[in-house]
């Protein structure tokens, strides 16, 4: 039975049927409809044209302007995918802690390497010369300093002026330690010095620390008013201190964010972190957690008010190389933070997922 062929003007029209719409040049679409087959009515095209140019002007567009098309995303991704953003600060954050724990890491080896040398017993003959050396230390800083108000420290170097000693020649090239001496000075200010009448009664000063403090107010006065020295913190773990202050600053780095005692407690931080055990009990992770906890809370507590955040970056300590290792500036909170991170295991303290 013989089939029955379709006309010429049907076999246009499903021709037409399949074509493909260009994309729109202004909105980046594909049109509704088909203009650009051969049996459109030329009519209808500039009907719609003048249609399309009304709206465009109502809108306040410009026929006349052209935008490029959107390429497609990769894959099968959906259009509202994006990546989880993240805090600036955090995420400077996250870019600095590894070189933050490689300088930290570099200083502590430093520190480790003085503690293995056996600590020598301080000589009448070293006693003689370091009084002598103080003289001098005395001298420069009240030409410099105008510290001569001070009425112990008067009286101190009224009584030294009579000390004199044959400096031999190795002697000569020998200089005092500078942190040693800044650290007499200042309890030279304090009340235990009040009862120095001789020279004699200086070397028992010299040779007698001061206790240390014993509770938590007067730990936080001794800080707040001390410098913290690598002499002070060796005698403090030697008693077993150290950790005991780590625990004391759970409370005090929030003076941080308030701008209380920024730079005291700050360089006190650093020092506390230094001499801690790197292996520590679990009962005393625990309270480094708790010291890395508070860290975090006034991280994150800076985030939403940076204008009452600390701008006092943390120094190398003196006596100490400057690390090889070159770092973004360091506060207190990021070092604490990193260290109980990356040193005692507390990694999920600088997890920022949702935040």
């Amino acid at each position: 039975m013989a089939k029955k062929k379709a006309s010429k003007s049907f076999r246009n029209v499903k021709q037409n049927s399949n074509e493909f719409q260009s994309m729109d040049p202004l909105f980046g679409q594909n049109r509704a409809f088909a203009l650009e087959g051969n049996l459109v009515n030329p009519e209808v095209k500039k009907y719609l044209q003048a249609v399309r140019i009304q709206a465009l002007s109502t809108l306040g567009a410009n026929p006349s302007e052209r935008v490029s098309v959107i390429s497609t995303r990769n894959g099968n991704k959906s259009l509202y995918d994006e990546e989880p953003l993240i805090n600036q600060s955090l995420a400077r954050f996250d870019k600095s802690c590894s070189a933050w724990l490689g300088w930290f890491r570099e200083m502590k080896r430093e520190i480790d390497g003085f503690e293995s040398f056996p600590s020598q017993e301080i000589t009448p003959q070293t006693l003689d010369l370091l009084l002598f050396y103080f003289k001098s230390f005395l001298q420069e800083a009240v030409s410099k300093d105008g510290i001569s108000a001070d009425e112990n420290v008067t009286r101190v170097l009224e009584l030294l002026q009579t000390h004199n000693v044959d400096v031999g020649s190795e002697d000569q090239v020998l200089e005092i330690d500078e942190e040693w001496a800044c650290n007499l000075m200042s309890q030279l200010k304090t009340k235990r010095s009040n009862k120095i009448q001789n020279l004699n009664d200086l070397r028992h000063l010299i040779k007698t620390p001061a206790p240390l403090p014993q509770n938590f107010n007067s730990w936080h006065n001794f800080i707040t008013k001390t410098q913290p020295t690598s002499v002070l913190l060796q005698r403090m773990k030697g008693e077993g201190e150290v950790l005991r202050l780590a625990s004391y600053l759970i409370q005090w780095l929030g003076d941080i964010s308030k701008n209380k005692n920024v730079e005291k407690v700050s360089q006190w931080t650093l020092f506390v972190l230094l001499y801690l055990e790197k292996h520590v009990p679990a009962q005393d992770v625990s309270i480094l957690r708790d010291l890395g906890k508070k860290a975090r809370q006034c991280k994150l507590k800076g985030l939403t008010s940076p204008s009452n955040s600390s701008n006092y970056y943390l120094q190398v300590p003196r006596g100490l190389l400057e690390p090889h290792i070159k770092i973004e500036p360091l506060t207190a909170i990021d070092l604490v933070l990193t260290v109980v991170a990356f040193e005692y295991g507390q990694r999920d303290l600088v997890d920022w997922t949702g935040i």
